[in-house]
């Protein structure tokens, strides 16, 4: 009898071990699941967030604010966080969070132009009645001229200069900028909007070259050369579109000469930028 208590005993203790054995697996197991989901989900958005998107908008208007006087540059900080953002980094990337939001639906068609595949420069009569990113780009800067501390036009411009310097963004209305345009980068399946605006840099990110100012302010202009900075980025689509694209490796050739275009737009594009805001803001950050 008291054999068969013991064994009762011992075989309750085994199983209560083995659930707690089994419990404590599981929680690994889980543990490392959400390690995994998490990385997996960080990856996801990081990727998203390169190129001209998040990333690349925040760096190109980071570079523009650190050429600028210190009051100036802390003035830009302040008028994005009167439009709840963080620094001004942060602004110029709000007009690509909002377009799914209907108050702003109108601004989706803003922020590219599309032209024929004969077009070799960009012409007012290529933005569509809904507007585009020419159009766009002008009305906000002649907004933030007449009123500086508008921290929404102040986020539109930053944003798009930085889009009107983007090739994908400045290309052919028949594959819709790139879309239709497939290819595999480093295996994976993409377009080449994606791998431009998404994918580009998902490997590399980028610092800019800082941006030097002329010790003379430009002359503020109430008109943007919008046309002139679109074609000087449809040049560089018509060259894009004359390589190979069926696949590109991450290490290849190809792929460092996409990153060198990259570069040297979204540089040109914190100059131009940098150089718009001090223009404007020279005699008020005293």
């Amino acid at each position: 009898m008291k054999l068969s208590i013991f064994s009762n005993r011992s075989a309750a203790l085994a199983v209560r071990r083995h659930a707690q054995h089994r419990h404590s697996m599981a929680a690994k197991h889980n543990l490392r699941y959400k390690r995994m989901l998490g990385a997996l989900l960080l990856a996801v958005f990081s990727s998203s967030g390169w190129a001209f998107s998040g990333y690349g908008h925040g760096l190109i208007c980071n570079t523009a604010q650190q050429a600028l006087p210190a009051t100036l540059a802390q003035r830009l900080d302040d008028i994005a966080r009167a439009g709840g953002q963080k620094d001004f980094a942060q602004l110029c990337t709000w007009p690509d969070t909002i377009r799914r939001q209907r108050e702003f639906d109108h601004t989706k068609t803003w922020h590219y132009i599309n032209v024929s595949r004969s077009a070799t420069q960009v012409v007012a009569q290529d933005c569509g009645g809904k507007g585009c990113v020419t159009e766009a780009l002008q009305q906000q800067w002649a907004k933030l001229q007449q009123l500086p501390n508008n921290w929404q036009a102040l986020a539109f411009v930053g944003h798009f200069v930085g889009d009107i310097h983007q090739p994908m963004h400045v290309s052919y209305r028949d594959d819709r900028g790139g879309n239709r345009l497939r290819l595999n980068f480093a295996g994976e399946r993409s377009n080449l909007h994606q791998y431009w605006d998404g994918r580009l840099l998902q490997r590399q990110p980028q610092r800019l070259k800082p941006v030097m100012l002329s010790p003379t302010p430009v002359p503020i202009s109430k008109k943007l050369p919008v046309y002139q900075w679109a074609t000087e980025s449809l040049q560089i689509t018509r060259m894009i579109y004359r390589q190979p694209h069926k696949s590109i490796d991450a290490g290849s050739d190809l792929h460092q000469q996409h990153i060198a275009l990259w570069n040297q737009q979204a540089s040109l594009a914190a100059q131009r930028l940098a150089e718009l805001l001090n223009a404007l803001y020279r005699g008020q950050h005293d």
